[in-house]
Parts: structure tokens; C-alpha cells; sequence
């Protein structure tokens, strides 16, 4: 199966990989994020295997590191792929471009799926090992939440972002076009 790789960060991904994914025997994930076809913008993954339960206990996963600058017209003829071709079925192994690794089928059963390669994902796994609690677990919202429609105060210096609401800044009082005023934190 070739598809776009946000399955594995992103919450519609969730029921995939603990509920489909742990019934399928996979043999292999290629993360192909790295190669970008002209005028493809989406990064994906391949994942191999068969629609019967798991055989192995653990899986080849081809990790992403980097890409090629510039990428070559012909991405088949590219080191990155000619990495991933001569390297998918040597784990452990690395270069610049890729790692392989076999990777226990227990790591992949928890959404989300974090297997970037150089030592990424074993970073991810450390972190999330040491920790008392997640940031989830912490607040009510993550994410986005204002949205206030004037970016160009944001891009001003602030007393250009003052002027465009009509306000007036000097020392430490803010002075509203129509009069009011209040002192403005030092």
C-alpha cells in the first residue's frame, strides 16, 4: 500500500493503527517522505504485508533522514531511492539518506507512529519513557485558538501595529484616539 504518511501523526490515523494494522502481517515500512515527485507535494509511505495475521515479532522500517539537494530530475536514478533499493533488507544499516532498523510490532501498536530515522525516533520513544505525564493530560486545548484577523499588527513594529487600531503609545500610558486612557504595563 503506497499513501500519504500524515496517517501516522494525525488522529484520523488512530483506528488504522490500533485497530486494522496489528491484524495485518506486515514485513516492511518505507518511509519515501524524502522523495518529492515535481509537482507532488505529499509525503508517503509504502507499507508491505498481507491481510493475514502477523508472522514475525518485529518488521523492517526504512526511516527517512534526508533528502537530495537538489533532487534529481529522474528520482529513480537518485541516491535516496538507490539507498532505499540496496539497503531495505540490511537491517541495522544507515547512510545519509536512510536507516533501517527492525523495529518490535509492540512499538507500532500505539498511535501516534514517530519513525524518523538518525536516531529520531529512538529519541521520541526515550522522552516519552521519562515522562510523569503527556501535555494533553495538562491542558484543555491544544492548538490554534485566537485568530484575530489583523496580521499586519503582528508584522509592524509596535507602535506602527498601535497606530492601525488608533492608538497612541508614549512612555506608560496607551491612549485611545477617542480619548480614554489607562496605564500600560511597564
Amino acid at each position: 500500500m503506497i499513501t500519504t504518511n500524515s496517517f501516522m501523526k494525525r488522529e484520523f490515523g488512530k483506528k488504522l493503527i490500533e485497530q486494522c494494522i496489528p491484524t495485518w502481517d506486515l514485513t516492511q515500512i518505507i518511509d519515501t517522505g524524502s522523495l518529492r515527485p515535481e509537482g507532488h507535494t505529499t509525503p508517503t509511505v509504502i507499507l508491505f504485508g498481507r491481510n493475514q495475521p502477523p508472522v514475525r515479532d518485529a518488521l523492517i522500517i526504512v526511516s527517512g533522514i534526508k533528502g537530495e539537494q537538489p533532487q534529481p530530475a529522474d528520482l529513480g536514478s537518485g541516491r535516496v531511492w538507490k539507498s532505499i533499493l540496496s539497503m531495505a533488507e540490511s537491517a541495522p544499516s544507515e547512510n545519509e539518506f536512510i536507516s533501517v532498523a527492525w523495529v518490535h510490532r509492540s512499538r507500532l501498536a500505539r498511535h501516534p507512529w514517530s519513525i524518523g530515522g538518525g536516531g529520531a525516533a529512538e529519541l521520541k520513544q526515550r522522552f516519552d519513557e521519562a515522562s510523569v505525564r503527556t501535555l494533553r493530560s495538562a491542558i484543555d486545548e491544544i492548538g490554534r485558538t485566537a485568530h484575530t484577523g489583523e496580521d499586519d499588527v503582528y508584522a509592524h513594529a509596535v507602535s506602527d501595529g498601535a497606530a492601525l487600531l488608533g492608538v497612541r503609545v508614549s512612555n506608560r500610558s496607551v491612549r485611545h484616539r477617542r480619548g480614554s486612557s489607562r496605564l500600560a504595563d511597564p
